[in-house]
């Protein structure tokens, strides 16, 4: 802990050292106030620069006409899908959020987003989100669960004494200062709450987030020192916290006891082919419990986890991308328990994968009275499959697996339509994910590899 201090306190000095020594205004300050469309929009966006807000906002806000920026985003959504297992719906994001029976459907509010961002200085810069999520609030979970092991000793999980796990209809969602001045320095450093610097985890899905994603995305309280150079970016962050933060689990509860390490280059050439190469790793996750398995343990090893990912764009239509994440141990708990043969296998390396592709193109021109394109309406179609893969193959828990296939418009640049057609395989939820004993001799299994669902979901997006 005193290393990592000293280390940042001494990277805040060499970053201090390059300052320069007159203010140098923003780009044109000409108000106090305004708003940024298209800037919102990214910053918002659940499914692109998931894990660079930070870098992103760093070269954005030289573009800035004012000292604060005020946007806003929402998202509507509506769907209809059906299962061939009765009460199992496998859509990993576990939308609709009340499904009985084999079919479900739903008309919602997904999120409805507000930001503030304060460029204070030209080097510091705050941001904070607001998120207004009822499609994903689920009510109280902060009380103690008491399951048993194979003798029927009682078992307690003590989420109370972890933190209210309440998931609340509205909630601080991104919230960091920013420190950095590309026109002055590579270096970077925000400090704050975060979807942390691991992976990439954005999808060509236009809402439907990637498989890696619903795994490895991890989000906390940290610091993340950044370098920037001629399309080279590399962070390490320190995370503040323990089980609370599930993906983001160091094993140490109020202490600094994580951290991140990712990387990414970005080239364009001839204007034709850009390449996306990245990696990253974290030095602890959630996934080290035994079983049974569930939320918010502490465990007795820490279980990493890698990180690489790569996209490669063809001219302005056809772009493909894939990432792939694994832990760097195997997951104590996915071997099931001894008590019941049938359920009882290796232990396994938690792997999860997505490839995916997308062509763009414009279904509609306006030209003017000269023949010259005046406006257009650009068009997507995307495919996407992902996989994670987290038990032996003759596991109940072996997989989940989604496809995605989807038509997306941008009518203005920062209002999305959409229509997604997503086929699951698996049933394989987190909690008690390889069984666990309800009752003394009550042995419950709700992971099952043969379910299947198909869900249709449509939808906008719009910024301001």
């Amino acid at each position: 802990m005193k290393k990592l201090v000293v280390f940042f306190t001494l990277i805040l000095i060499e970053i201090g050292a390059a300052l320069p020594s007159k203010e140098v205004h923003l780009s044109a300050p000409i108000q106090w106030v305004s708003f940024n469309p298209e800037y919102s929009y990214d910053m918002m966006n659940q499914n692109d620069y998931v894990t660079e807000k930070a870098h992103y906002l760093l070269n954005a806000k030289e573009k800035f006409y004012s000292r604060a920026v005020i946007g806003t985003q929402a998202r509507f959504i509506g769907s209809f899908g059906w299962t061939n297992t009765k009460n199992k719906f496998p859509y990993l994001m576990r939308l609709p959020s009340d499904f009985h029976g084999r079919t479900a459907s739903e008309l919602n509010v997904n999120n409805f987003n507000i930001a503030i961002t304060a460029a204070v200085t030209n080097w510091l810069t705050l941001y904070g989100e607001i998120r207004y999520n009822p499609a994903r609030t689920f009510g109280p979970g902060n009380e103690d669960i008491t399951v048993f092991d194979a003798q029927g000793n009682p078992l307690t999980i003590d989420l109370g004494s972890v933190r209210d796990t309440t998931r609340q209809l509205m909630f601080g969602y991104n919230a960091f200062a920013l420190v950095g001045n590309p026109n002055y320095s590579g270096f970077y450093f925000y400090i704050g709450h975060f979807t942390l610097p691991f992976g990439n985890f954005k999808t060509y899905n236009p809402f439907s987030q990637s498989v890696p994603f619903h795994y490895f995305a991890a989000r906390g309280n940290g610091a993340s020192l950044g370098y920037q150079y001629e399309g080279f970016n590399i962070e390490f962050c320190g995370v503040q916290g323990g089980p609370q933060e599930r993906v983001a689990n160091g094993g140490n509860d109020g202490k600094v006891g994580n951290f991140t390490v990712n990387a990414k280059y970005d080239n364009t050439f001839r204007d034709f082919l850009s390449l996306h190469l990245g990696g990253g790793m974290i030095f602890g996750t959630g996934y080290c419990s035994k079983w049974p398995i569930s939320h918010f343990v502490i465990c007795d090893k820490r279980n990493g986890a890698w990180d690489v990912n790569a996209e490669l764009g063809f001219g302005k239509h056809f772009s493909v991308r894939g990432e792939l994440v694994r832990t760097f141990k195997v997951w104590p708990g996915t071997s099931g328990t001894p008590s019941q043969p049938k359920f009882f296998f290796p232990a396994k390396h938690l792997t999860t994968f997505v490839v995916e592709s997308k062509y763009e193109f414009d279904i509609y021109k306006k030209r003017d009275e000269n023949g010259n394109i005046t406006k257009t309406i650009p068009f997507a179609l995307t495919a996407s499959w992902g996989e994670g893969l987290q038990g032996d193959r003759r596991s109940p828990w072996a997989f989940n697996k989604q496809f995605t296939a989807a038509i997306q418009s941008k009518l203005t640049p920062t209002v999305l339509t959409f229509l997604e057609y997503n086929f699951l395989r698996g049933f394989a939820p987190l909690q008690w994910m390889s069984g666990f004993y309800s009752a003394p001799g009550v042995f419950v299994m709700s992971s099952n590899k043969y379910v299947r669902e198909n869900l249709f979901l449509g939808g906008i997006t719009a910024a301001f």
